[in-house]
């Protein structure tokens, strides 16, 4: 068994609503990964190891509970080229994530208990924790073995982010899942409207002569799903929304008492189709991009107060194969996982913590069925560090994932991870 260390950390500003310590500066002691002692200063720790944010750069450094991502595209086993779980954990580090939640789109795709717990001892020495999701359909496309999953300890049922799944076994699946207590992840790809569509009907994507999807296309997608859940009462999660109209109609049925959540994918808050005016390929993305008007009203939809979603990189990472090739042809995906959160971040005007907290921690904890990460004295540690900084210039800005499509929106962010910690271990990321 791994050493387990003891930690102090010095003069960081906890942000976190849940605890009695919200927004004041402290110094945190960790021992064996436990939280033992909060206060404004703290001497006295011989055998601790001292972790001081001292960096010039540093106007303030911020301690948050662990963010967690809850589902991104990996590579291992089956499709290294793209991504293996050392390069995952090591991006989601770099990230700010210490935990992940991994789509069964792997090879081979995640639908028996074997292969389940395969990914579990294959991701048990990871650097930050990562859970498997489970396939809803098997190779026979029935329904996946469900309360054995649930047993070993699957959190979530998702055929993937472009999957489509007609509502009799939809209906099914829906059934088998409610009855064991777990959510389903469902896209809004409808394969009969979007045909052979790579972008949204709109005057811009008029001019780039591409295949295009009706604008109602997601909206249609979101009253499909709720028709579905009004019937079986099943538990729902979609894995992104892109319009605020289609977030408006979700959240009305959250309202009314519904088991549904959802999740906004980071590019969406980064980009509009006008992105795709040079035709590159490493913005190929799907669900497809949204006019200008939509994008920014989506931003500020997400960080409104009466937001109840949460927040996923998104991160789908392709090799040179996936994406060297001529657009119409190229796999759809960015790899967001290094840099998206900072990115979005430095694209805001104001950051309110308080609102951070809930859609990149808390609110995908409750999904994935987690524990809570409180920052308070007897509890496990589990943070995400986040510093405000004037000068990015001496920091680490590397990638740590080996995709090819690695995505960074700004070359001097004004946000930066200078580490997380998680499985009782510190991370810094230099």
């Amino acid at each position: 068994m791994k050493e387990q260390k003891s930690y102090v950390f010095k003069k960081v500003v906890v942000r976190d609503p849940h605890s009695a310590w919200h927004n004041q500066k402290v110094d945190i002691q960790v021992e064996g990964g436990c939280i033992t002692k909060i206060a404004p200063d703290l001497s006295g720790y011989d055998s601790s190891i001292e972790v001081l944010f001292n960096n010039e750069s540093f106007s303030e450094v911020n301690v948050m509970p662990g963010w967690v991502d809850p589902h991104v595209e990996g590579g291992e086993p089956g499709f290294e080229a793209r991504e293996t779980i050392n390069s995952l954990s090591q991006s989601a580090i770099h990230g700010g994530f210490t935990t992940l939640g991994l789509m069964p789109s792997l090879q081979p795709v995640t639908h028996t208990v074997e292969h389940f717990r395969s990914l579990q001892q294959l991701s048990k020495d990871a650097a930050v924790r990562i859970i498997p999701h489970v396939a809803i359909t098997d190779e026979n496309s029935g329904p996946t073995a469900v309360y054995e999953m649930r047993d070993a300890g699957a959190k979530l049922f998702t055929n993937g982010f472009d999957t489509y799944l007609e509502e009799g076994p939809m209906i099914t699946a829906m059934q088998y899942v409610k009855a064991a207590g777990i959510r389903i992840g469902c896209s809004t790809d409808i394969p009969s409207l979007r045909q052979d569509g790579l972008v949204y009907e709109t005057a811009f994507s008029a001019r780039l002569g591409l295949p295009t999807i009706p604008n109602f296309a997601e909206t249609y997608a979101v009253k499909r799903l709720l028709e579905l859940h009004n019937y079986t009462s099943g538990m729902l999660h979609v894995l992104c929304l892109t319009s605020p109209t289609a977030i408006d109609l979700w959240q009305e049925a959250m309202d009314s008492g519904s088991v549904l959540s959802f999740s906004v994918g980071l590019p969406y808050l980064l980009y509009s189709e006008g992105c795709l005016r040079d035709f590159d390929s490493h913005f190929k993305i799907s669900p497809p991009w949204q006019d200008a008007a939509t994008q920014k009203a989506l931003c500020a939809k997400v960080m409104s107060k009466d937001f109840k979603g949460m927040i996923t990189s998104y991160h789908q990472p392709r090799s040179i194969e996936d994406k060297e090739v001529e657009f119409g042809y190229a796999a759809s995906g960015m790899a967001t996982l290094d840099f998206g959160i900072t990115d979005w971040l430095t694209a805001i005007d104001h950051v309110d913590f308080d609102h951070l907290v809930n859609i990149l921690s808390r609110n995908a904890r409750n999904v994935l069925a987690l524990e809570d990460a409180v920052i308070a004295e007897g509890n496990k540690a589990d943070f995400t560090f986040l510093a405000l900084c004037s000068d990015t210039s001496s920091l680490q800005r590397n990638a740590r994932s080996i995709a090819y499509n690695i995505h960074q929106a700004s070359s001097a962010p004004s946000w930066y991870i200078p580490g997380v910690f998680v499985n009782a271990e510190y991370h810094s990321n230099g």
